[in-house]
């Protein structure tokens, strides 16, 4: 049960390893209501890099404007 604000902008390149994508929602969750992705400059300020695991959820590194 993630306390961030996540993403649910499905036409992301960086999706599928951004912790704000793929984390589990939680009852009440907050999402950006414009996707954070910038397309004119290929970057997403809040992109949030997932370390593969058994448990993805639970071990994360922020890198913050990188791709």
């Amino acid at each position: 049960m993630p306390d961030i604000t996540m993403c649910n902008c499905e036409h992301c390149p960086t999706r599928e390893d951004c912790y704000r994508y793929i984390a589990k929602e939680s009852y009440h969750q907050s999402y950006f209501i414009t996707p954070p992705y910038d397309t004119t400059i290929g970057s997403c300020e809040y992109y949030w890099k997932c370390i593969p695991t058994k448990d993805r959820a639970s071990t994360t590194t922020k890198e913050r404007g990188s791709v």
